[in-house]
């Protein structure tokens, strides 16, 4: 297995990332991003274009964007956009799995997933393309995550949840067991999921 990564931004979440693939012991060569990034040990590619024609087909990268609250599925539409187009141009996105993560053996992680530092899956979950379990976040068992979702710091998906692609669930947010959260919709930061949520809905911390 070739253990270089291109990193994908450049931002805070871009080191966290950054932090998972060397505790994996993985190797950066290098980050892109729009402008030069806070990155100094890192080589900057340049912009996406420059990616582009830089690397091979089959290049294995890593999505260094995150999403903010005041986003909320907007954000994952950005992480969505930006992995399709590297996706398009033959790059590969292997699984990151930070430092400290408790992960049951039968969990799946699907293409660039991220599962970060301190989280908790229990039996029987799946993460999807490109979905991130943010840190300390917490998945029971039975919990499918949709791709392109992102799950916050600290939000709890109690058993049998299923959130749909390009689902937002904030930070502290709390889906009870059982409950369907819909395509891009929104789990405000400490609100609490007690029903089906269709797509597009949003849940407010009351």
């Amino acid at each position: 297995m070739n253990r270089s990564v291109l990193l994908i931004g450049g931002g805070g979440h871009a080191r966290v990332v950054l932090d998972g693939l060397l505790a994996m012991g993985r190797f950066c060569l290098g980050v892109t991003a729009r402008e030069a990034p806070d990155l100094t040990d890192l080589a900057y590619i340049g912009d996406d274009e420059a990616a582009f024609r830089r690397f091979p087909h089959g290049t294995e990268a890593a999505l260094g964007l995150g999403g903010t609250p005041r986003q909320g599925a907007s954000g994952t539409a950005l992480r969505r956009r930006v992995y399709d187009q590297y996706v398009e141009r033959g790059f590969h996105f292997p699984p990151v799995v930070g430092r400290g993560v408790i992960m049951a053996p039968d969990v799946v992680l699907e293409d660039g997933a991220q599962v970060i530092a301190g989280a908790i899956l229990q039996p029987n979950v799946r993460i999807g393309r490109n979905a991130m379990i943010n840190t300390g976040a917490r998945v029971d068992h039975d919990t499918v995550v949709g791709s392109h979702a992102m799950v916050a710091p600290g939000a709890i998906l109690c058993g049998g949840v299923e959130i749909g692609v390009g689902a937002y669930i904030g930070a502290g947010a709390t889906v009870l067991q059982g409950v369907r959260i819909g395509a891009d919709a929104v789990v405000a930061a400490g609100a609490v999921a007690t029903a089906d949520l269709p797509d597009g809905g949003y849940v407010s911390r009351r």
